[in-house]
């Protein structure tokens, strides 16, 4: 094991010697208290000699080692960040010496030691003693904003500042810690100021009201020494950023939820990877699966075959008497899917309606490669099948996933009883079967469906009028004075989860393509539809759609159009 390498901010004295001798041979401080202790570190407020210091101690990640080795350790990027703020007279705790250990080259452990903020308590504590959005508590926000933009006057950029990384110590100065995540560059952009504020705000929000925003924006512009134009336009950045923040927030809560959910199991053994819901029997699943292999030899009950994937239609299963066998295990081989069924256990089965199940073929070494790497199409599938159902994307419920070994992985899906495509759906129109009510209707809901998206961060890589599935059940109700509630109001479900991919949210480039592969709608779609199209839009995204992107993914629709005209008179002309 290597020796720790001390670096001292100034000459030490016996205490400090003796506590790194303690060090190096793995002890912890005789007297101490600790503070935060986590996997990656922990945190010690040392109460005998020597006193008044906090010792850090940073466990080494093998997934930094590359960026240790460029920028050093957490250790001594704190000591570092903790000097440069000294010098520009910003407040912080004062740096004593850090130490690393390495083993082959590579970091192991890490220790930071400071002087102690004395009397310190949080910002966030300090808030929540004080009367919501009282005088008080506004004037110490007004503080907040003051230290805030001096952090940015000498380009700094904190990526962890909230009100937990503020302290007030005994004379009710603030003072910054954790800058292990503090970074200088030459010229701070406003794209990181905004983000700064936005995480700081959203820290706030427990005990000062969001409508005193523009005030605290208002005033970190004028400590900048902006003035006129430039205040109004901090004002709406601030804003913008805050609102943006708490979307990622909100997102970011309901995929934890959805990780930690206890609605979902999940194995890996001999057969593969499963994953599934609690009331969907593994004796319901082995019977699905089986029913597919039949479907698939015999082509009876298939929604479509291809060469990567082939889907099927599975009806419900009666529940079987019992110590009675399923028939429809028959036909498999033992080798097959139906060894699930010795893994049921006796438990019963579940009745979740109508099913379909997908089945992801491997093609190349490629998907194979990145079916192995946790990367497959079916695993993907599965993850944003559940992560739309919480953020409100309309998809159907996600039931079971298997990937096996050799590639091969199947999606189960409850089923969208009685629904059409878009596609289909157009070609009805055009024959004159629908009524004015249902193309605007459905102009709303897929309007709504799209903005749903594109607040999420999601897109969809194809979001043709195949995969936009249209059905006749009630979906939740809408407001729109305009439009009068239908009976029969369609509800929109996403299809083809395979090809959903992350991005920003409300990308423009992601709106166009997404508008250009759904056609802008059919062209039977009249101008005040349209304006439907958009309404639905608005009340999924929570903003208009753009103009010019409407404008771009139409003029991409006829270029397409025409280049497909083209083709097909070629075709026929041969």
């Amino acid at each position: 094991m290597g020796r720790l390498s001390w670096v001292w901010a100034s000459p030490p004295d016996a205490p400090l010697l003796a506590l790194a001798e303690r060090l190096e041979r793995g002890d912890v401080p005789v007297e101490h208290e600790v503070y935060k202790h986590n996997r990656n570190r922990t945190v010690w407020r040392l109460t005998g000699d020597p006193a008044q210091l906090v010792l850090k101690h940073y466990r080494g990640r093998s997934g930094e080692a590359l960026k240790t080795w460029l920028l050093g350790g957490r250790a001594e990027r704190e000591f570092r960040a903790m000097e440069e703020f000294c010098h520009a007279g910003l407040p912080t705790a004062r740096p004593v010496a850090y130490a690393d250990r390495r083993e082959g080259g590579a970091l192991t452990e890490s220790w930071l030691l400071s002087r102690e903020v004395l009397g310190a308590r949080s910002v966030q504590q300090a808030l929540a003693a004080l009367p919501p959005d009282g005088p008080e508590a506004v004037a110490l926000a007004l503080r907040v904003m003051d230290v805030v933009a001096r952090l940015h006057q000498h380009a700094f950029w904190h990526r962890d500042l909230h009100a937990g990384n503020l302290l007030l110590d005994r004379d009710d100065c603030i003072v910054i810690i954790d800058l292990h995540s503090l970074w200088r560059v030459p010229v701070l952009s406003t794209r990181q100021r905004m983000e700064n504020l936005g995480r700081l705000l959203f820290s706030l929000r427990a005990s000062i009201d969001l409508g005193r925003v523009p005030e605290l924006a208002q005033r970190y512009a004028e400590q900048r020494g902006q003035s006129g134009a430039d205040v109004a336009l901090t004002v709406v950045a601030v804003s913008r950023a805050l609102k943006r923040f708490a979307d990622d927030y909100v997102r970011g809560r309901s995929a934890r939820a959805m990780r930690d959910s206890s609605e979902f199991v999940g194995s890996r053994g001999a057969l593969g990877r499963l994953h599934r819901r609690r009331e969907y029997g593994l004796e319901l699943l082995a019977h699905d699966l089986d029913v597919h292999r039949a479907a698939e030899a015999s082509g009876a009950g298939m929604l479509s075959a291809a060469r990567a994937s082939s889907v099927s239609w599975v009806d419900s299963l009666p529940a079987p008497a019992a110590g009675e066998r399923p028939a429809a295990h028959a036909h498999i081989s033992p080798a097959g899917p139906s060894d699930l069924a010795g893994l049921a256990g006796g438990a019963g089965v579940d009745e979740p309606g109508a099913r379909v199940v997908k089945h992801y073929l491997p093609q190349g070494l490629m998907p194979l490669l990145r079916a192995r790497l946790g990367l497959g199409r079916a695993r993907g599938a599965w993850r944003f099948a559940r992560r739309c159902r919480v953020l409100g994307v309309p998809t159907p419920q996600a039931l079971a996933m298997l990937e096996r070994p050799g590639g091969s992985a199947w999606l189960v899906t409850r089923a969208v009883v009685d629904a059409t495509s878009l596609t289909d759906w157009g070609q009805a129109l055009e024959a004159r079967t629908l009524g004015a009510l249902d193309r605007r209707a459905v102009a709303w809901a897929v309007g709504h469906a799209v903005g749903v998206l594109a607040r999420a961060g999601l897109r969809h890589a194809d979001m043709s009028g195949k995969n936009v599935l249209l059905s006749r059940a009630p979906a939740e109700p809408v407001v729109d004075l305009r439009l009068r509630p239908s009976p029969t109001w369609p509800r929109v479900n996403l299809v083809d989860l395979d090809n959903m991919r992350r991005c920003q949210p409300h990308d423009p480039e992601v709106l166009v393509r997404m508008l250009g592969q759904l056609g802008d709608l059919p062209p039977v779609i009249t101008a005040s539809d349209r304006r439907r199209f958009e309404l639905g839009y608005l009340r999924g995204a929570g903003r208009e759609l753009p103009a010019e992107v409407v404008a771009v993914a139409r003029e991409r629709t006829r270029a397409r159009q025409q280049r497909r005209s083209r083709l097909e008179a070629a075709r026929r002309s041969t």
